[in-house]
């Protein structure tokens, strides 16, 4: 399983914001320092902005702040925002249990799956070096 392209970049682009907090970023120059051309940083910064975890302020001195504190954002919450659900296998895409009733794989890869979403939300962009 591997997490989509714009969930690493967008971690990327929050984590720069981070480390650069003590002032407003242009969103050109996120989306070079990140290494994104300027209209995937758009789409990015549309998800996050969505759900609270950018702010974006117009004007002279607008720009790109973090809209929580960097200790606050998990990596999963960056995940839900710009993938959605974050799943292990295409049969673990719901809740409810496999069609297959014989299949051995089912408690296996819901314990890993498990395990995962719980080192993502305990991973914040504030850990990030």
């Amino acid at each position: 399983m591997q997490l989509q392209t714009i969930t690493s970049q967008a971690v990327q682009l929050l984590h720069f914001l981070h480390r650069h907090s003590d002032e407003v970023q242009s969103g050109q120059n996120v989306a070079v320092a990140v290494g994104i051309t300027y209209q995937r940083f758009v789409q990015i910064a549309s998800h996050l902005r969505r759900d609270g975890l950018l702010i974006s302020t117009s004007g002279r001195y607008g720009g790109y702040t973090l809209g929580r504190p960097a200790q606050e954002i998990s990596f999963h919450d960056v995940a839900l925002s710009v993938q959605g659900r974050v799943c292990i296998s295409h049969c673990k895409g719901d809740d409810k249990r496999c069609q297959n009733a014989h299949c051995k794989m089912y408690e296996f890869l819901l314990t890993l799956q498990d395990n995962m979403i719980a080192d993502m939300e305990n991973t914040f962009i504030a850990d990030l070096k």
